[in-house]
């Protein structure tokens, strides 16, 4: 059966009833699990046993997050900003984690030792692990985590702006935003999926729900505007993976620049060397080896190609020519200049 012939009249959706930090229930007017939806409902068939998909739609963009992220939103919320911390944000996908390693060395003197020693997610908490994972997962609380490492600290985060802290802007840490294109970010969040999502539909149902703003953290281009539309802000700096792949040493240094620190003179290269591709895709440090092999997935991988332009090998004319309908439908009145 064709993705087009599953398309229904809009789905339902169920205003939820759930329980703050202090264990009071509250009716949100943001939070909406979406019932009836051809796609979603695929897609939470597609992931059983992994990490959940998205079926809950949050604020008037419509964020789409999993029902388990609901319990921890205040708490994300009212998080403690703190003035020296560093903030690594992006879509999925975008290069991440790539640039987190990057700000990690930059606001700890190149540090490379201690970077080779301990896992990059230790160092630089992902916020919002512990909320997407499914319920009842063993793992640490990734926001307790953030909470407790010394200062300065590097956090990353995939939330846009109205679901991160408030702090964030009244605190005004130094904040990183990473874009990519969409194309080739669909490609590699629909790997990322099957590695821990535990996918098992097709790519093309996932492209479907990539381009209809149905998988987690979507939708992709209010994400990607939301923040570009603050670039003004002294604090924000907005980069592109494009770039770092073109020219990582210039990016390195105006990235050094924007968090006003210096890079030593004698570990420049060293830090470029531990920050190449082919470096990344095979240190233990930031490509989840020990849980791959945990999950017996050492064929899969959380860095693959790190390509850019992948798509052009990937995605048929037809779904090139909605990808571009689809951006430019978000892109019409905006200066946004990268995508192509």
């Amino acid at each position: 059966m064709s993705l087009t012939c599953l398309l229904r009249p809009a789905p339902s959706v169920k205003k939820c009833a759930f329980s703050n930090h202090h264990g009071v229930s509250k009716m949100s007017k943001g939070p909406q699990i979406i019932e009836g939806d051809p796609i979603i409902d695929q897609m939470v068939k597609c992931t059983e046993g992994g990490m959940p998909t998205a079926e809950v739609k949050f604020n008037a963009d419509g964020w789409m997050l999993n029902k388990n992220f609901m319990k921890y939103a205040d708490r994300i919320k009212n998080f403690k900003v703190r003035p020296d911390d560093v903030w690594i944000l992006s879509f999925p996908k975008c290069g991440t984690t790539w640039s987190q390693e990057m700000l990690w060395l930059l606001i700890n003197n190149c540090n490379l030792e201690e970077a080779n020693r301990i896992e990059l997610y230790t160092r630089a908490p992902f916020l919002e692990l512990k909320p997407i994972c499914s319920e009842g997962f063993d793992m640490a609380d990734s926001i307790t985590a953030a909470e407790e490492l010394p200062s300065p600290r590097l956090i990353k985060s995939h939330l846009p702006p109205d679901l991160l802290p408030s702090e964030i802007w009244t605190v005004k840490p130094k904040l990183l935003y990473v874009y990519r294109n969409p194309k080739d970010v669909a490609i590699s969040y629909c790997h990322h999926y099957r590695l821990f999502n535990e996918y098992t539909g097709s790519q093309d149902l996932f492209i479907e729900a990539f381009l209809q703003d149905k998988v987690m953290f979507s939708p992709f281009w209010k994400h990607v505007l939301a923040y570009w539309n603050r670039r003004d802000l002294p604090q924000l700096k907005f980069i592109t993976f494009d770039d770092m792949k073109k020219d990582l040493r210039s990016v390195l240094k105006s990235v050094a620049e924007h968090l006003n620190v210096t890079i030593p003179a004698d570990r420049e290269d060293e830090v470029l060397d531990h920050l190449s591709f082919a470096r990344m895709s095979k240190n233990p440090m930031v490509n989840f080896e020990a849980e791959r092999k945990e999950m017996g997935k050492l064929d899969q991988h959380f860095i693959r190609k790190g390509e850019t332009g992948q798509w052009k090998k990937t995605l048929s004319e037809e779904l090139v020519t909605r990808f571009d309908s689809w951006s430019n439908s978000f892109l019409a009145g905006s200066d946004f200049p990268y995508y192509s």
